[in-house]
C-alpha cells in the first residue's frame, strides 16, 4: 500500500485508447461542444441571448458558438435578444456578424419582433445595421403594420422616418393606416397620412370611426379625402350609420363634406331619414331628424311604398312624426291605399298630437273622413280624446289664422326645407313659430288614450 501513488493522473492509470482519441478529434465530444442543441433545437447561446446574459454570450461566441444557428423554428439568438429587448446583446451579436435579416419559419425577422414589442432602441439599432424595413412575414405584414396593430406610436414614427412603405397591404388587404384607425390613435393616423398613406375603400374606415363615435378621427379621415358616400358590406353609407346611431353632430360634419342626404342604402334602398325612423332598438333622437331635414332631406321620399311620416307613425314615434309634419311632410293620403292615410294610422294608435298636427297642416277631414258623425245637440265631445277632437274639428271651421297658415305653408318650394322657407319670409320670431306649428305640446309616453290639447293661448294676442 505504501508504494501506491494516490495523486497519479487518471490517464496514467487508465489511458484512453488511441482509436477513441481519434474519434473525439474527428467528431468532437458532445458534452464538450458549445453548440450542442436540446430537443427544441436551441444551444447555450440561444438561452444566454434570450436571458440577456451579455458576458455569457461573449464567452460562448469566443468559445466558438455559431451566432446564426437557428432552432427548430429557425429562431436565431438575435431573434430572441430582439424580442426580449436586450439591446447590449443585440449589439454584441450584430458586431459578431449575426444576420440582421434572418427569418424564422413564419418569415419574421428580428425587426418584426422588436417592432411588435415596442423596443424603439433595438428597432433603431437593427435599421442602422441594415435591417430591411419593408420585409414581409408569412402574412405579408411589415414591421410597420405590426407596430401599428399594437398601437406603438414611437416605433411607427421611427419606421416612417426610415422610409418604410406605408401602403403595403397584408394578405387580408389591410394597411398600417387601418390599424391606426382601429386603435383609435389619431396621432398615428395623421403621421401615416402625412407620409402618403392612402384611404382604401374596402376596410370602411370612416364607417368604423363613426360607429365608435370618434369625432376627431372622423374629421381627420374626411380632411384626407375619405369617400363620404361609399356603402359598406351592409349597404349603409356613413350618413346612414351616423343617423341610426343618433349622432347629429357627425351628421352635420358629413353633410359639410358632401354627404348626399337622400342617398339610399344599397340593400334596403332606404334614405338616412327613413332608416332612423325604422330603427327600433334605440330611441329616436329628434336632433338627428332635424339635422337631416335642415340638410335638405326630402321628408316625403318613399321607399318600398313607405314614406318617412308613415314609418314614424307605424313605429309609434309620435314626436318624430309631429316634427316631420311641422317641417312640411305631406298630409295628403295616397289614392286607393287606405292604410297609407296618415290620419287612419294616427287614429288607430290613438296619437292625438299627430291627429291635431295633421289637421292644422291642412288635412281635409270633410273629404277623407266622411264617417265621422256630428255630435248630438246639447252634447259636446271630449276634446281630450282623438275621436272627440275630430268630431269637433269636422263640423267647426278652422280659424282664419289657421287657414292662412295652411296657405302660407303650401307655397314652400319643393327642394327647400320648411324652416328655411319660413325664415326667408322675414317674419317676427313669434310668427315663425306659429308657421312651424310649435304650439302642439304632448306627453308621448302613452299613445292609446293620450290627452293633449293645442296650446293656442300663446298666440291669442294676434290670432283672435
Amino acid at each position: 500500500m505504501a508504494d501506491l501513488q494516490w495523486d497519479t493522473e487518471l490517464e496514467e492509470i487508465s489511458p484512453v485508447p488511441d482509436k477513441v482519441r481519434q474519434v473525439e478529434v474527428e467528431t468532437g465530444n458532445s458534452w464538450r461542444r458549445v453548440d450542442a442543441q436540446d430537443p427544441r433545437g436551441r444551444c447555450a447561446l440561444h438561452y444566454a441571448a434570450e436571458a440577456g446574459q451579455l458576458e455569457a454570450v461573449e464567452y460562448l461566441i469566443e468559445a466558438g458558438s455559431k451566432v446564426n444557428l437557428g432552432d427548430r423554428e429557425s429562431l436565431t439568438p438575435l431573434h430572441l435578444a430582439a424580442v426580449r429587448g436586450h439591446l447590449d446583446v443585440v449589439k454584441c451579436l450584430l458586431d459578431m456578424k449575426a444576420h440582421v435579416n434572418a427569418k424564422c419559419t413564419d418569415k419574421m425577422t428580428p425587426l418584426h419582433y422588436s417592432a411588435s414589442r415596442g423596443h424603439v432602441d433595438i428597432v433603431t439599432t437593427l435599421i442602422s445595421h441594415g435591417a430591411s424595413v419593408n420585409t414581409l412575414d408569412s402574412g405579408d405584414r411589415t414591421p410597420l403594420k405590426l407596430a401599428a396593430s399594437r398601437d406603438l406610436y414611437q416605433v411607427v414614427k421611427v419606421l416612417v422616418e426610415s422610409n418604410a412603405k406605408v401602403n403595403i397591404e397584408d394578405v387580408k388587404g389591410y394597411t398600417a393606416l387601418c390599424e391606426a384607425v382601429w386603435q383609435k390613435n389619431v396621432a398615428m393616423a395623421r403621421l401615416l397620412l402625412e407620409a402618403g398613406a392612402k384611404l382604401t375603400p374596402t376596410p370602411f374606415l370612416l364607417h368604423y370611426a363613426i360607429l365608435h363615435r370618434h369625432s376627431e378621427m372622423i374629421e381627420l379621415l374626411l380632411e384626407a379625402g375619405a369617400m363620404v358616400n361609399i356603402r359598406d358590406d351592409h349597404g349603409s353609407t356613413p350618413l346612414i350609420v351616423a343617423a341610426v346611431t343618433a349622432q347629429p353632430t357627425i351628421i352635420r360634419l358629413l353633410l359639410k363634406y358632401g354627404a348626399q342626404v337622400d342617398f339610399c342604402g344599397g340593400l334596403s334602398w332606404k334614405t338616412p331619414l327613413l332608416s332612423v325612423l325604422q330603427t327600433d332598438h334605440i330611441p329616436t333622437d329628434l336632433g338627428v331628424i332635424l339635422e337631416l331635414i335642415m340638410g335638405g332631406a326630402d321628408v316625403d321620399k318613399p321607399c318600398w311604398d313607405m314614406t318617412p311620416l308613415y314609418a314614424a307613425i307605424c313605429h309609434n314615434k309620435v314626436d318624430a312624426a309631429n316634427l316631420l309634419l311641422r317641417h312640411g311632410a305631406s298630409v295628403t293620403p295616397r289614392p286607393g291605399v287606405r292604410s297609407h292615410d296618415p290620419m287612419f294610422i294616427a287614429r288607430r294608435i290613438g296619437a292625438l298630437p299627430i291627429v291635431q298636427t295633421l289637421v292644422l297642416c291642412g288635412y281635409d277631414l270633410q273629404k277623407n273622413c266622411p264617417e265621422i258623425s256630428k255630435y248630438e245637440p246639447g252634447t259636446f265631445p271630449d276634446p281630450n280624446t282623438v275621436e272627440g277632437w275630430l268630431r269637433i274639428q269636422r263640423f267647426e271651421p278652422l280659424k282664419l289664422c289657421e287657414l292662412a297658415r295652411i296657405k302660407v305653408r303650401s307655397l314652400r318650394p319643393r327642394r327647400c326645407s320648411m324652416a328655411d322657407y319660413v325664415r326667408s319670409l322675414g317674419l317676427p320670431h313669434l310668427l315663425e313659430e306659429y308657421l312651424l306649428i310649435s304650439e302642439i305640446q304632448a306627453d308621448y309616453s302613452e299613445l292609446r288614450g293620450s290627452a293633449c290639447k293645442p296650446n293656442f293661448s300663446v298666440f291669442w294676442g294676434f290670432v283672435d
